[in-house]
C-alpha cells in the first residue's frame, strides 16, 4: 500500500510565511502537471485563495497561532503502475478523514513515485478547534490509507524479505524501500529545488525531509550530512559546486533575512567556484529589496494567486541547465 507519513516542523518555525512557502511548493506546475489539468484540488477550500481561506477560518476562531498547519504526505512505491489521476482521487479520499478542515491536496508526478501533499489547516472550519495527531489517530490514517488503496485497486506495496520473518518492518523501513532515489545528482536537484522555496535553514530542512531526505546540520560539525530515502549519506563537500558548502549555505540565508527582516548581513565566505560566487553587484541587489527583485526566481502565476511572498532567492540558485543534470 501507500505509505502515510507527517513531516516534522521544529516548534515555534511555524508562521504565515513558512505556511505559503510550503503551499507554493507543493503546487508548483512543474511537480503537479498532469494530460488533464494539474493534480491540485481543495478539500473545504478553493486551490486558487487556499491560504486565505486558511488564515480567514484561524482569524474567525481568533487561533491564529501555534501549530498553523499539519504536512501529511502519502507515497507509492517506486515504479510501481499507479495511474497519476487514480493516485489523486484517493488522496483526496484520504483528505476526508479530516471532517470539517480545509485540506490542500497535491500530487506530485516529478518522481519516480507517486506521491502525493497533503495541507491541513489547524484549525476545523466547521468547530473552530484545534487539530491534534496523536498515535491513535495516526493509526487510524494509515488503517483509512489501507482501505482506500484497496477500493481504488491501488499496487500493494511488498516489503523485502527480512531475515527475522517475525519482525515487523518499520515505517522508516518502509519510506526508505519505497523511495529510493538515485544518489548524488538526484540530490543536488533535490536540494537546489528546495533552496528555491525556503527562506531559512529550518524551512530548507523542513522541506527536505518532505521529500524523504534527512538533513544533518548542526553549529558544532563542519559539514552538512544529507540521508537519501535509500540510507545513502553524503556530505556538502562532495556535492558538485561551493554553494552546496555549509559555509556558503548558511551566508545565503543571512542574505534572505536581510531582505525580509532587514538584518545585517555579514561578510560573503570565499568561494572557488566562479560560476557559484555572487558577485558584488548581485550581493548589492539582493540586500536591497526591490532593486534586485527581476534576479530572484519566482512562482509568478502561484505567487498571484496566494497574495504574493517575499522569497528571497538569490540568482545561484535560480536554475540552470547545470543545476538540472540528466538523471
Amino acid at each position: 500500500m501507500a505509505i502515510v507519513h507527517f513531516v516534522n516542523y521544529k516548534r515555534g518555525t511555524q508562521s504565515h510565511a513558512a505556511m505559503r512557502s510550503v503551499m507554493l511548493y507543493i503546487m508548483q506546475e512543474k511537480k503537479t502537471a498532469w494530460e488533464d489539468g494539474p493534480l491540485i484540488s481543495g478539500i473545504n477550500c478553493q486551490p486558487q485563495s487556499v491560504y486565505d481561506d486558511f488564515l480567514n477560518t484561524k482569524l474567525l476562531y481568533h487561533k491564529d497561532g501555534g501549530v498553523m498547519f499539519y504536512h501529511m504526505v502519502q507515497c507509492f512505491p517506486k515504479g510501481a503502475a499507479v495511474d497519476p489521476r487514480q493516485a489523486h482521487e484517493a488522496a483526496r479520499r484520504l483528505a476526508e478523514y479530516f471532517d470539517g478542515c480545509e485540506v490542500l491536496v497535491c500530487t506530485h508526478v516529478d518522481r519516480e513515485h507517486i506521491h502525493s501533499h497533503f495541507l491541513i489547516n489547524s484549525v476545523n472550519f466547521d468547530t473552530g478547534r484545534k487539530l491534534h495527531i496523536a498515535k491513535e489517530q495516526l493509526q487510524e490514517l494509515r488503517h483509512r490509507n489501507d482501505m482506500v488503496c484497496r477500493e481504488f485497486s491501488l499496487p500493494v506495496f511488498q516489503p523485502r524479505e527480512q531475515k527475522q520473518k517475525t519482525k515487523t518492518m518499520t515505517i522508516g523501513e518502509y519510506h526508505t524501500a519505497a523511495r529510493g532515489q538515485s544518489k548524488k545528482l538526484q540530490l543536488m536537484n533535490i536540494i537546489n529545488d528546495c533552496m528555491r522555496h525556503a527562506f531559512t535553514r529550518e524551512k530548507f530542512i523542513a522541506l527536505m525531509e518532505s521529500e524523504g531526505y534527512k538533513v544533518r546540520w548542526e553549529k558544532s560539525r563542519k559539514n552538512i550530512t544529507y540521508t537519501t530515502p535509500s540510507g545513502w549519506q553524503c556530505r556538502d563537500r562532495l556535492l558538485f559546486g561551493d554553494k552546496y558548502l555549509k559555509e556558503n549555505m548558511e551566508y545565503e540565508f543571512r542574505i534572505r533575512e536581510e531582505i525580509i527582516y532587514g538584518r545585517a548581513v555579514g561578510e560573503e565566505p570565499s568561494c572557488t567556484d566562479s560560476a557559484d560566487h555572487i558577485s558584488a553587484d548581485s550581493t548589492e541587489h539582493a540586500a536591497t529589496p526591490g532593486t534586485g527583485a527581476d534576479t530572484y526566481f519566482r512562482s509568478a502565476s502561484h505567487e498571484r494567486r496566494l497574495g504574493g511572498i517575499c522569497r528571497a532567492t538569490s540568482t545561484r540558485w535560480v536554475t540552470t541547465p547545470r543545476d538540472r543534470p540528466a538523471i
